[in-house]
């Protein structure tokens, strides 16, 4: 059987397929890209090295406190919620964090693993337009994803639900 013979200009000539005499011997699967002792060593060495990193290694992550609030633009702090108090904002707040928000801060809002309690005197004593800026802008940094798809309507709705747990 021949085995054919391919040549490319991308391939510079000492890269070109060296025919074999005879019949071509038959490889088994772990044979079709061998890999030396070495390179396993150095795969191996890597690895470990990156997990021994901090963080990297399934870290536990402490909860959030209070403190990301005070990384909120003056000028997103003073902007009114113009749903403030309004019954049927905080009841379509309620539905909205049910299914945006309870699978980390929990469905009473009490704070579940890493995600902190939105019940606490931070949550109570933000200015709404900071609520409004975290939850748009969120804090990767800390597990609070971006909610920045949602319309301001809705993350108003729950800004107003926030502030209405007691």
């Amino acid at each position: 059987m021949a085995i054919p013979q391919v040549r490319s200009s991308s391939f510079p000539a000492w890269d070109a397929p060296v025919p074999l005499r005879g019949r071509e011997p038959q490889r088994s699967p772990t044979q079709e890209y061998p890999v030396s002792h070495s390179t396993v060593l150095v795969m191996f060495v890597s690895t470990a090295l990156l997990l021994s990193q901090p963080g990297l290694a399934g870290r536990k992550k402490e909860k959030a406190s209070g403190a990301e609030f005070l990384r909120v633009p003056e000028s997103a702090q003073a902007l009114v919620n113009p749903y403030d108090g309004k019954p049927d904002a905080i009841r379509a707040g309620r539905k909205l964090f049910q299914r945006h928000c309870a699978s980390c801060h929990g469905k009473d809002a009490k704070g579940r693993d890493d995600a902190p309690s939105l019940r606490s005197p931070d949550i109570r004593e933000a200015a709404p337009g900071a609520l409004m800026w975290f939850m748009k802008n969120g804090d990767l940094k800390n597990g609070m994803p971006a909610w920045s798809k949602l319309p301001d309507q809705q993350l108003w709705q729950m800004v107003s639900f926030l502030k209405s747990l007691e």
